[in-house]
């Protein structure tokens, strides 16, 4: 995921480059087209499929979605904010990515979490996919896309054409078969994240545009 992100990334903002857009929106789109919608998505369609062998192997995929949404933060700070020590204290205090790191070191040292611990985890992880669903919904946004029809369109063709296309060729190249080929590529199918409009009105890019190919991709998928 973190692979194939990196080469559409690349070759997005080459292209829009190419074509003379503005930096702003040339920012917009490679924003949502390399945040793949891997957990509000990614997890109830693995889950509903593969059952919980499927999910976890989706979690993993998210997890570079989670990287990947810190990565660009940290560029967007030096682009736009020019403060090295204030995007480094973003990233920091990026809960998602702690989460990530305590569970790794709590599995390696085999820390306890007690019974509560897990009856409470368990909860959570109950009520995840419907909140999930909920957020979905709501936050999905029709107004004004008929004002950036071609760059919608441009933007939905590289996400659901492209990316899984390269994502195709990335994991052949690595040689991951089985299940893991089949998890990866329905995650790379994905359509653009949430969090691409968290950062597009973070950043203060075209957080309209942002909400148009979230919609528009999430239609189609």
């Amino acid at each position: 995921m973190l692979l194939t992100s990196l080469i559409v990334g690349i070759l997005t903002y080459s292209l829009l480059k190419i074509l003379g857009w503005e930096q702003k929106k040339i920012w917009t789109i490679v924003t949502v087209v390399v945040l793949g919608n891997t957990g509000f998505l990614g997890y109830p369609i693995t889950l509903g499929i593969f059952g919980t062998e499927g999910m976890l192997r989706a979690v993993f995929c998210d997890i570079s979605t989670s990287i990947i949404f810190v990565v660009l933060s940290f560029i967007f700070i030096l682009l736009f904010d020019g403060s090295f020590k204030q995007a480094i204290k973003k990233i920091l205090v990026f809960v998602p990515l702690w989460s990530i790191v305590l569970g790794i070191i709590f599995n390696l040292f085999n820390i306890p979490i007690t019974p509560v611990g897990s009856t409470v985890i368990n909860y959570l992880a109950g009520a995840t996919i419907p909140l999930i669903m909920i957020s979905l919904g709501v936050s999905l946004n029709i107004k004004g896309l008929k004002h950036y029809f071609m760059e919608v369109s441009l933007a939905s063709i590289i996400k659901l054409i492209i990316y899984p296309l390269i994502g195709l060729v990335v994991l052949s190249l690595l040689h991951i078969t089985g299940f893991e080929h089949t998890i990866g590529l329905i995650e790379a199918a994905m359509s653009s994240a949430m969090l691409g409009l968290v950062i597009a009105v973070t950043y203060k890019l075209n957080w309209e545009l942002a909400s148009d190919c979230i919609f528009t991709s999430t239609l189609f998928i």
